[in-house]
């Protein structure tokens, strides 16, 4: 009976360790699924207040909501900094009626393509078919006798001012979305002032928007494409939604629209690219990865489509034949070997080529200019570029005076921008040094919750200073501005870590700055006659020459 008993007791055990299982097994899984079901009704709930606060005209900057009011408050400021930056891009824009600088490159190659003209330069083409479409669409035509063949050449009947606008309407358009960029980053709006006012203020991106170049196009890109991505990090919609795959085409537009001007810009959608897929700084949230694969494919239309047009414009002999295979030759129309016969090109094969070229082109570019910097002297304003001069021109008061064009960065910006980003490096790295004793005096504070947006801002300067320290090739003060954009967003992330009214206060004293030192160095920017003695006082440094 023991045995039995025992036997009986065992089997009962065992019928009851079953049920135990069992009953644990449902409750895991009932657990499991109040725990998807919370999701699903978490995100349902976002969804549903995404979409109250799109109709009351609202939206989230991560968990933060901005108003509608706050919404109103961002579309005047948009429209006073863009009323300001059109006024200043386009104010005495004619002048110098000269050659200036690498208008000597550009005016070319808007010619040649206008001409339908083979030509090669070592920057993909979709900025010079900007130029050229807007300058034709202004009443821009080549003049046969007027070819840019020298700095400083006057314009004289040439329509210089078409293509100049069209550089203008870049520049101007940046300075709003800067403002937004900011504003997307979670500042205040006194706050996203301050970037959007260093970018409008700072003489190096004025100069570059007043020419016949890319620079403006390439800036102009590049934010939009961060704008973009902040909208996208920032939607709260489900994955494969209307707002949510408008907002990943947008981004995806935008920066490849920006690579497809200068591979300058790379560090852009590079940077957009990692924290969507891996979500640690500016981006909570990762993309899933068939998102990321429609990023990618989106990416490609600009780029592709770019190159296409050329091709399909530029199909007769010009002066970048020999920079081609003999193949690609024989389908130039007026080239030597030229054959009606063969078929229309193949475009992926051209645009291998093509792109092989130009990386091979910017690889060389080894030779020393003698107005060449270094990317540790951009960050401090050491030496300028001398875009443009006339000297000792005699006034009707019998006074000489002297016009200059100089690239330099309007000093407090530059300044401003590097002690920023250094207060923030010593500020991180003190938060890392003493974590534990801050650990429980912050936990939860406002500004340790900053940290990863300042940091983000912080690798966007560095990767785009990166190449440049890498690569020994000839570069320019100019090859600073998109490094500069993240700089300068770290002075308003910087002064949005005090008090609202301190905040406020801080913001309005440093654009008034700002504005005096802009009026200050404004005649290098637009050319003015000044005297000597006036250019002499405005060297604050030995290389400013």
């Amino acid at each position: 009976r023991a045995q039995s008993s025992s036997s009986c007791s065992g089997e009962g055990g065992g019928h009851g360790d079953g049920r135990a299982k069992a009953e644990g097994n449902g409750a895991e899984k009932k657990g499991k699924l109040k725990a998807t079901s919370a999701v699903v009704v978490d995100q349902v709930q976002k969804n549903d207040q995404q979409q109250k606060l799109n109709e009351n005209g609202g939206r989230y900057v991560g968990d933060r909501v901005i108003t509608e009011v706050e919404v109103l408050w961002e579309r005047r400021v948009c429209l006073i900094l863009l009323i300001v930056a059109l006024s200043t891009r386009y104010f005495h824009i004619a002048y110098p009626p000269n050659v200036v600088f690498d208008e000597f490159h550009f005016g070319k190659f808007v010619n040649w393509t206008l001409q339908r003209k083979y030509f090669f330069d070592i920057h993909p083409p979709l900025g010079k078919l900007i130029l050229s479409l807007g300058g034709w669409l202004l009443g821009y035509q080549p003049v046969p006798e007027f070819n840019y063949d020298k700095i400083g050449h006057q314009f004289d009947h040439t329509q210089y001012l078409a293509l100049r606008f069209i550089a203008a309407a870049f520049g101007a358009g940046t300075i709003p979305v800067c403002f937004l960029v900011a504003r997307e980053l979670g500042l205040s709006i006194a706050a996203s002032a301050l970037p959007a006012c260093c970018m409008l203020f700072d003489h190096m991106h004025l100069i570059e928007s007043r020419l016949i170049l890319v620079d403006s196009q390439l800036i102009f890109f590049s934010v939009l494409s961060m704008y973009c991505a902040l909208r996208l990090w920032n939607c709260r919609a489900r994955a494969w939604t209307s707002e949510k795959v408008g907002w990943i085409a947008a981004t995806a537009f935008a920066g490849s629209a920006a690579l497809s001007v200068k591979w300058t810009a790379l560090a852009f959608p590079g940077l957009i690219a990692l924290d969507s897929f891996f979500g640690l700084l500016a981006n909570d949230n990762p993309l899933q990865l068939s998102e990321c694969a429609l990023a990618a494919a989106f990416a490609l239309i600009p780029y592709c489509l770019s190159f296409y047009i050329h091709f399909l414009i530029v199909n007769r002999s010009g002066t970048g034949d020999n920079f081609m295979n003999d193949e690609f030759k024989r389908r130039l129309i007026g080239h030597a070997t030229y054959d009606a016969r063969l078929p229309k090109r193949w475009f992926i094969e051209n645009l291998i080529e093509l792109n092989a070229r130009m990386y091979i082109s910017n690889k060389n570019l080894t030779a020393k200019h003698n107005w060449q910097s270094y990317w540790y002297q951009w960050i401090v304003n050491w030496r300028g570029v001398l875009y443009f001069s006339k000297y000792n021109v005699i006034g009707a008061d019998g006074v000489k005076r002297t016009q200059k064009v100089y690239l330099l960065g309007n000093p407090l910006v530059v300044w401003l921008s590097l002690a920023c980003v250094c207060v923030f490096v010593c500020w991180v790295l003190l938060l890392i040094r003493y974590r534990d004793s801050i650990k429980a005096a912050a936990r939860g504070s406002f500004s340790r919750q900053r940290v990863p947006v300042g940091v983000f801002l912080l690798i966007g300067w560095v990767l785009n200073l990166l190449p440049y320290i890498l690569v020994d090739r000839s570069s320019f003060l100019y090859h600073y501005l998109p490094a500069l954009f993240f700089a300068e967003l770290m002075t308003g992330f910087m002064v949005d870590l005090l008090p609202s009214r301190a905040r406020f206060v801080a913001a309005v004293i440093l654009i008034a700055l700002l504005a005096a030192a802009f009026i200050y160095w404004a005649p290098w920017a637009y050319g003015m006659f000044i005297t000597p003695t006036a250019h002499d006082a405005r060297k604050l440094l030995p290389r400013w020459d």
